[in-house]
């Protein structure tokens, strides 16, 4: 596999290797990673490959600079969760609003798309966060959409799973570019993320502003704006100890009130005695 590899390496894309098998009990694939594979590079990458290997898979995220939009087949348990085919919703979209002539297309061993994006340039374009998607939800329906970017990676060609006797192979539909070639997500395909983005981010603060436990009593989110990242909270001034939060970077106290960094990337906010700044 290292000789593939080797291939998109060339092309920028930071490359590991990886062993796939079938879940006979799971009906789906098996993937099993090297210890330590988001800490490759494009210099140390042959030290996450072995004899063993009969995969690989590209490192999204600032590491490739890699954005991949993942459109699977609509499986018997979406079907129990009205989860709507993502395959055949992404095609509909594509063929009505259009995609980058250059976008990489790579069809999955199970008959999935994935359409690849530079992540810097989507970022640039509007693109509210690199922090991955489940599940898309456009227009109150879920889709089977998956988005691949930080501390994640996709399984690309010349991967192969066994199932039932029978090879299941990755391929390109629309050859992979130069990473510094790759194309921006399409600002309708931004606004479909962004707005998924919105939806979760509230939810990201209130978590961390309930899980902490002030001498002075909690403070309580009365507002916010996901398009600034601003958000409104009531706290007490005196408050003055250093916090911390599992769900939100370090918490700092003032005597002003208290900052905050949602783990959710740029959405960034000063929240003191219900005043934003």
């Amino acid at each position: 596999m290292e000789a593939s590899a080797q291939r998109y390496i060339d092309l920028g894309y930071t490359a590991v290797g990886i062993t796939l098998s079938w879940d006979d009990d799971m009906q789906q694939k098996r993937l099993v990673p090297k210890k330590l594979w988001q800490h490759a590079t494009l210099e140390n990458w042959r030290c996450y490959f072995d004899k063993r290997d009969n995969g690989i898979a590209i490192v999204t995220g600032e590491a490739s600079d890699l954005l991949v939009v993942d459109c699977d087949l609509q499986k018997p348990k979406d079907a129990e969760s009205n989860v709507r085919c993502g395959m055949l919703a992404f095609a509909s979209w594509v063929c009505a609003k259009g995609l980058p002539a250059n976008t990489p297309i790579q069809e999955s061993a199970s008959g999935g798309r994935h359409y690849f994006f530079s992540l810097s340039k989507s970022l640039a374009n509007g693109l509210l966060s690199a922090k991955g998607i489940t599940k898309l939800s456009v227009e109150n329906e879920s889709y089977s959409i998956d988005t691949r970017a930080d501390r994640n990676c996709i399984i690309v060609a010349p991967s192969t799973v066994i199932k039932d006797r029978s090879i299941m192979e990755y391929k390109w539909i629309q050859p992979l570019v130069e990473s510094s070639s790759l194309p921006s997500m399409p600002d309708w395909c931004i606004q479909y993320l962004n707005a998924n983005t919105k939806k979760t981010v509230v939810d990201d603060v209130q978590q961390a502003m309930q899980s902490l436990t002030l001498r002075n009593g909690a403070p309580s989110l009365v507002g916010g704006d996901t398009d600034t990242g601003r958000f409104v909270a009531r706290v007490r001034p005196s408050i003055e100890e250093e916090l911390g939060c599992k769900m939100a970077h370090p918490i700092r106290a003032r005597s002003t009130g208290v900052d905050f960094l949602c783990e959710t990337a740029r959405y960034v906010g000063r929240n003191t005695n219900g005043t934003t700044i």
